[in-house]
């Protein structure tokens, strides 16, 4: 069962590489992505959502910041936690049409402008 899971998975991540169009500098990380560690991904996820259990706004540090998020409805549950996450940081939430999850690999230019652009905000708050 889980060989058809994991070839399955690898099925659907070649899918979404075609119809991304990534360029081969991305599409060859997007590949190996397809082939993660399932069992390792959840006890990741059942030790984030323990860890989250008890996080409150007032925990977070107050640093520059921004938060990244993929191209999905204002309704969604995942976009709405970004929401309440950019306005618990004072952080910008930022988000490019068609961005998905991955979206380092399927709009890395725009990634990597906000990473200096972020970068430079704290070095001018550091330099204060």
């Amino acid at each position: 069962m889980r060989r058809l899971l994991a070839a399955a998975l690898r099925a659907s991540f070649a899918r979404q590489r075609r119809r991304l169009r990534l360029r081969p500098d991305c599409a060859a990380p997007h590949a190996r992505i397809g082939d993660l560690d399932i069992p390792k991904l959840a006890r990741a996820v059942r030790g984030i959502t323990a860890l989250s259990a008890g996080l409150r706004d007032a925990d977070l540090p107050r640093v520059p910041a921004v938060v990244v998020t993929a191209d999905r409805k204002p309704t969604d549950a995942i976009r709405r936690s970004h929401t309440r996450l950019a306005s618990a940081l004072d952080a910008p939430l930022i988000s490019w049409p068609d961005a998905a999850h991955n979206l380092q690999l399927d709009h890395p230019d725009e990634t990597l402008a906000t990473v200096r652009e972020l970068l430079r905000r704290v070095k001018a708050a550091t330099a204060s």
